[in-house]
């Protein structure tokens, strides 16, 4: 497995493009994409000291333990259960 960190821009129309270079070729692979908006960005949306901190220590935590992680339907499955939605 590699991991790759990369700062791209989303341009205006929200397409986000570029180019991973991998050492593979004609193979198959499992593609997992993480947007996270840059502490720039975040500080512009006018959130705390405090909530950009609490996103960057997520942020790590995710990337030193992926396979914790969740997908949204596993999230919304689990909601919908407790509360009997």
């Amino acid at each position: 497995m590699q991991v790759i960190n990369k700062r791209v821009h989303i341009s205006k129309d929200g397409i986000l493009k570029f180019e991973i270079p991998t050492q593979l070729s004609e193979s198959d692979v499992d593609l997992v994409v993480v947007i996270s908006p840059s502490v720039d960005s975040i500080q512009g949306e006018g959130l705390s000291e405090s909530e950009i901190l609490l996103v960057e220590e997520r942020w790590e935590e995710y990337k030193e333990n992926p396979e914790k992680s969740k997908t949204w339907k596993e999230v919304k499955a689990s909601l919908l259960k407790k509360y009997d939605l």
